[in-house]
């Protein structure tokens, strides 16, 4: 079974943060693109704060639940974990990259497009 070594929670909590800001700011190719540039269709009554809470519960539940599933001891779970940070900013690096690939696929879909107006 994975070790845990205990850390300070704020020496975790400054950690993730980094982390999350680093998989947030790295350049992709979508961004010298343009495509993030592109206004978000968000309903009228959409309400950003509440959307980022419900899924900061949420994710963080779905991370301890896999990690459960995977075979880590519940100490493992705990936020001021090591194993439990190095699980994290990995799953963050994950999603990170599948949504690049999501954006990748948008892009190459509006190309498309774009070259069959052109053509017409």
């Amino acid at each position: 079974m994975p070790s845990t070594s205990r850390i300070s929670p704020m020496i975790t909590l400054a950690t993730a943060m980094a982390a999350a800001l680093l998989c947030f700011t790295l350049p992709t190719p979508i961004a010298a693109q343009g495509l993030r540039q592109q206004p978000i269709p968000y309903p009228k009554d959409f309400k950003l704060d509440d959307a980022l809470l419900a899924y900061s519960i949420e994710s963080k539940a779905l991370l301890k639940r896999s990690m459960r599933r995977a075979g880590f001891q519940v100490e493992d779970t705990y936020d001021d974990s090591h194993t439990y940070l190095e699980f994290s900013a990995n799953a963050l690096m994950a999603e990170k990259h599948r949504m690049e690939g999501v954006r990748d696929a948008l892009w190459k879909k509006q190309q498309q497009q774009q070259q069959q107006q052109q053509q017409q």
